[in-house]
């Protein structure tokens, strides 16, 4: 703009000058309308630019409005997606949950299957049957199989009592399901020497060996759960 005014004024000494020999009057006014001009095409330039200046500012103003939305909207997206994640874990968490109780009722629902096939079978009273694959002319105890769970003992087999004159009474072929608890003792006797107890486990392992030996097997319920096992000779 300093440009156009020095541009201005040397137009105005420029008319002044060469006007020496005319009318002073007219070059003045000459003069005067010159400079009058220089001053509105100043002020005109001076208006764009300020306009340009304000329009700047505004477009300036309007892309940090847009880059606050855009953060705005991008903070919003990552919480939405915090959320959406967060529902995901509760959602594996309580599925996971479910389960597991479902499973644990299942367990339970067994156990107390188990159980009541273990109670269902033989009364309160003293057993005996034999470690042959098939019975004796004189006995008619045998056995097939014998397996060891948590809460039974289940016999496959045929098992007898002896009434008040030693007569036996044949309860016939059947499996048993015999049940057991912690205070259950196995023991292996014979002749005069003291019963010997064994644990669980090793009275387990012993089947395989012994099942057509020709021992005997006692077993003692009391209150529907085996007090003994006792292998005897």
């Amino acid at each position: 703009m300093k440009k156009r005014l020095l541009a201005m004024a040397i137009v105005a000494i420029m008319v002044t000058g060469c006007g020496e020999n005319a009318n002073t009057d007219n070059v003045n006014e000459q003069a005067s309308a010159a400079e009058q001009s220089s001053v509105e095409a100043a002020a005109a330039e001076q208006t764009s630019e300020d306009a340009a200046a304000i329009e700047q500012t505004s477009e300036d103003a309007s892309a940090t409005e847009q880059t606050s939305e855009d953060a705005a909207a991008t903070a919003q997206t990552s919480e939405v997606a915090s959320a959406t994640e967060q529902a995901s874990k509760e959602t594996a968490a309580t599925e996971q949950a479910s389960k597991e109780a479902a499973a644990e009722h299942h367990a339970q629902d067994n156990a107390k299957e188990e159980s009541k096939q273990a109670t269902a079978n033989l009364k309160d009273g003293t057993y005996t049957t034999n470690l042959v694959s098939e019975p004796f002319p004189y006995s008619p105890g045998y056995v097939k199989s014998v397996s060891v769970t948590d809460n039974a003992v289940i016999i496959e087999g045929d098992v007898y009592q002896y009434d008040d004159n030693w007569n036996t009474i044949d309860l016939g072929t059947n499996t048993y399901t015999l049940p057991i608890d912690a205070n259950t003792q196995y023991l292996s006797s014979g002749g005069e020497e003291a019963a010997k107890h064994m644990s669980k486990e090793d009275f387990a392992s012993k089947f395989p060996q012994i099942i057509g030996s020709g021992l005997g097997l006692g077993i003692k319920i009391e209150n529907g759960v085996v007090v003994s096992f006792d292998i005897f000779s």
